[in-house]
């Protein structure tokens, strides 16, 4: 910077670094010095977007993405910018526009593709077949991505529509990474379905030592346990779940069961 003051590189460079040390008007002021040595760059524009987003200042955020976008209209990381800040607002629709600006410059993105499938998982059933479309798209640019084989699995299995394909869908996830809590508990609960309780027994005593405070996990090796007969441990899980902090589905069958066994 002393030596070459009209260097955008550097300013950006600089503007980066003071952001990672949370400086946020420090590094405004150098991202806005590189913006105007590069006019046609979207990089600092897009930059000065997240420093605003790391501010909470939405508003501000979203006109320099804009502004980014408009210096290069294929700046996807402005689209996903605009992503963030709609999800931070609880604005769905508008989040799924932004992450569909990013298809339509890059087809298939596996990122853009996965995050709309989650969002139109978490809208409900009515949506799953547009949430099964883009998880599978978002697999064929990126064959390794563990979480959408097991959100595929998951809906295929809580819809009954084909067991033999959550069970594909949920292996090739635990394959990939097969020390994920979330991945083992779906796998398991395919075992269930498929009658196998002994193997979903396994899987989710495993689970559960990685992450023993889920109550999610707990429930469902509670029900597992029910179901072999074994009523003593049953009731030791279910306690478990239903005594935790958190929220999970599944609450008011978990009391139910522990009622019957208390």
């Amino acid at each position: 910077m002393i030596y070459d003051p009209e260097n955008s590189g550097a300013h950006y460079a600089l503007g980066v670094a003071l952001l990672k040390q949370e400086r946020f008007a420090e590094a405004e002021n150098s991202l806005i010095q590189s913006g105007k040595l590069a006019q046609e760059n979207p990089l600092p524009i897009g930059m000065l977007g997240y420093v605003k987003y790391r501010q909470k200042e939405y508003k501000a955020a979203l006109n320099y993405y804009d502004e980014a976008i408009q210096r290069n209209p294929q700046y996807i990381q402005g689209f996903f910018g605009k992503y963030d800040i709609y999800i931070a607002q609880e604005e769905q629709d508008l989040a799924i526009s932004e992450l569909k600006n990013v298809l339509a410059v890059v087809p298939k993105h596996p990122e853009a593709s996965y995050k709309l499938g989650m969002i139109y998982q978490s809208k409900g059933r009515q949506y799953w077949g547009a949430a099964n479309k883009y998880y599978q798209d978002a697999l064929i640019s990126n064959p390794k991505l563990s979480a959408a084989y097991n959100n595929l699995a998951w809906m295929a299995l809580e819809e009954g529509s084909d067991i033999k394909q959550a069970f594909e869908w949920a292996q090739k996830a635990n394959a990939i990474d097969d020390k994920v809590p979330s991945f083992m508990d779906t796998l398991a609960w395919v075992y269930r379905e498929k009658g196998d309780l002994k193997s979903a027994l396994k899987l989710l005593k495993a689970a559960t030592e990685i992450a023993p405070s889920d109550p999610s996990l707990r429930y469902h090796l509670g029900v597992i346990y029910y179901e072999l007969g074994n009523v003593k441990n049953a009731k030791q899980e279910l306690e478990l779940a239903l005594n935790s902090a958190a929220k999970f589905d599944g609450y008011d069958n978990a009391k139910e069961i522990f009622q019957k066994i208390k």
